[in-house]
Formats: C-alpha cells, structure tokens, sequence
C-alpha cells in the first residue's frame, strides 16, 4: 500500500511539476522518438512480481523518452544522458523513470522502471501499471488510448465464461485439459533450466534443440511468434496458462488478461 501512495504522489509532481526548465549550462538532448506502448504478463519472468513498471530497449535510457526525475520531475529533461533511470537487461530493484512518448513534456509520466524487453522503439507496460494508471487524469495520448481499448477488452472479457476459472462448461474441458498438459509437462523443464544455472548451461545438455530455452528459462530460444520467441506454457505460474499464440499468460482474470484479449481470449467463451 505504501508503494501505491508514494506512486500516486510522485505522479502528482508530475501534474505540478510538469515543464521545468533546464539550467543555463544544460546541454538539449537530441529530440525524442516517438514510442509505442504494448502490455506484457509472462508470468514468472515478469519482474518485480509484476508490479507496476515499465521495461524498454537500453538505448533509450538516458534521452529524452526516458530519465530520472530531478528536483522537479522534468528538469533532467534536456540532460538526460546524465541521468538515466538504470537498470540492465534483467529484472533490477526498480527504480523511478520518467517516460516520454513523444519530444513534447505533456507526453511523459512517471512510473518504475525494472530493466530491458521489448525492441527498441517501444515501451512494455503490465496489468498492473494499466489497473493503477489508466484511472488517473490528466494522461499522456499513447496511455489514453491504451486504456480505452483495456477498459473495453475488460469489459468483453468479463462478458464471457472464463474456463481457467470454472471449466464446467463443456466447451471448456478439452481446452483446460490440453493447457493443464502443456503446462504439466513443461514446469519440470523450466525449472531444472533454473536449477542448471540457466540457459546456456541447461541448452548444453539438452539434444532436443526444439526444447532449448531463452530468457531467463521462460521463453523457447527455437519457437516463434510474430513477435519473437514464444513464452514456454512452464513459466506460467500455477493456476495460470500460456496464450494462444505464446505471448503472455492467462489467469482467468479479465482484469489482468485483457492486456492481449486476443491472446488470452481463447479461455474465455461465449454462453449461451
């Protein structure tokens, strides 16, 4: 709970603070990208126990799309290579990030950063970041829209029956019984990746190459998407299952899994 007060009064300084202007000595920083915003859930890999945070390709730590807040929240704008948020390319402690969506100040908020992710050009935000941002004012247009379409997937979500939560439809039992498998069968081998030190040594002595591991042991390091690598079904926590095309796990909460209803959509039917 103190986590979440202190982010809403740090996102408050963002109200006030917004604009600040740099010292005479300042150096501008180049003019910032324009960035996209997508929601992530790969359940145990997700860092800081998904809490709300953002994750992003290094290059742009440092520039003006992403900074540490100064004495005001804005005024390491045009410094910024001298005051990145830090982190590395996995899970840090979390530290607070300024994030810009845009060159314009009325673009950027404040939220946790927790190390890389996604390809450059893009911010990666999660269910938790949309469940507590999206119900504040005064948001950034790239937000705004994002949770529009969160606010509205919620809702086609919660119309439905969830199968993870109650498989007692018939439609759902196939289904459930297929994902209990996939991920039954493949949490022995995202742990014992664990247990061997992590991919490299756990890829070594695996021959089958189609089972070898990528990130941290959660994703496949040969099966892919359309975005990448797929999420392994065994880095998904208890209780919870792989997508339908590997993208992010699915709890049966619509709250949480409507950050990709098309992905987690699959465990959600239409009742009669």
């Amino acid at each position: 709970m103190a986590r979440h007060l202190c982010a809403f009064a740090l996102f408050a300084c963002l109200l006030a603070c917004r604009g600040a202007a740099p010292g005479p000595d300042a150096i501008r920083a180049p003019p910032a990208e324009v960035m996209t915003v997508t929601a992530y859930g790969d359940g145990l890999s997700c860092p800081g126990g998904c809490d709300a945070h953002v994750v992003f390709a290094r290059r742009h730590d440092g520039t003006r799309n992403a900074f540490a807040p100064g004495p005001t929240l804005l005024a390491w704008r045009d410094s910024a290579a001298a005051h990145p948020c830090g982190g590395g390319p996995g899970p840090s402690a979390g530290r607070p990030c300024v994030i810009c969506f845009d060159d314009a100040d009325a673009s950027c908020l404040l939220t946790l950063h927790r190390g890389s992710g996604p390809p450059a050009g893009r911010f990666d935000v999660n269910a938790t970041f949309l469940a507590e941002t999206c119900p504040l004012v005064a948001l950034p247009s790239a937000i705004q829209d994002l949770c529009a379409g969160y606010r509205q997937a919620v809702m086609t979500l919660a119309a439905r029956h969830s199968c993870i939560a109650d498989e007692s439809q018939g439609a759902c039992r196939n289904l459930m019984q297929a994902a209990r498998a996939a991920w039954t069968e493949d949490r022995p081998r995202y742990e014992a990746c664990l247990a061997a030190g992590g991919d490299a040594p756990y890829n070594a002595g695996m021959s089958d190459s189609s089972l070898h591991r990528a990130h941290d042991c959660a994703y496949f390091a040969n099966r892919r998407n359309a975005a990448g690598l797929r999420l392994a079904p065994g880095a998904c926590p208890a209780g919870s299952f792989v997508g339908r095309d590997g993208f992010d796990c699915c709890g049966g909460d619509p709250a949480r899994d409507a950050i990709d209803p098309r992905e987690c959509g699959l465990f959600y039917i239409r009742e009669d």
